[in-house]
């Protein structure tokens, strides 16, 4: 993957994003700016991230992404597929795959429904985090 000057990640209070790519931050974060109001309306920015050139984590490597991907290896070794968990958490298949992926993020009450669908705890799942 190429390369990009700067991305910019706009959250909502749901926990769900946008993202924008530019060569430099301003430019990243205007067009952001201008994606969050198209997808979110006149929603207020909880936060945002912004990934320097020198940077060297994608920002799915984030505690997002690690508690995703934890989340995920619990499921798995609960040997549990994506569809009877995420109807256990009230979601679909595809939002639980992104979650998983680090995609969007968890909030605590689908990330407590979650644990429980697979039939592991909080320190479970601090135990697997630990482990990457």
């Amino acid at each position: 993957m190429p390369q990009v000057g700067y991305e910019v990640r706009l959250y909502n209070k749901g926990g769900q994003y946008v993202s924008a790519e530019a060569d430099d931050e301003k430019d990243a974060t205007e067009k952001a700016e201008a994606k969050f109001e198209d997808y979110f309306g006149k929603a207020e920015i909880a936060q945002k991230i912004v990934k320097r050139p020198e940077d060297s984590t994608p920002l799915d490597m984030s505690f997002h992404g690690r508690l995703g991907r934890s989340l995920q290896r619990l499921r798995v070794n609960a040997d549990k597929t994506q569809k009877p968990v995420a109807q256990a958490v009230g979601t679909s298949p595809s939002q639980l795959s992104k979650w998983e992926n680090g995609h969007d993020e968890i909030g605590s009450r689908n990330a407590d429904k979650l644990l429980k669908a697979i039939g592991a705890t909080v320190p479970d799942l601090i135990a697997e985090m630990s482990t990457e």
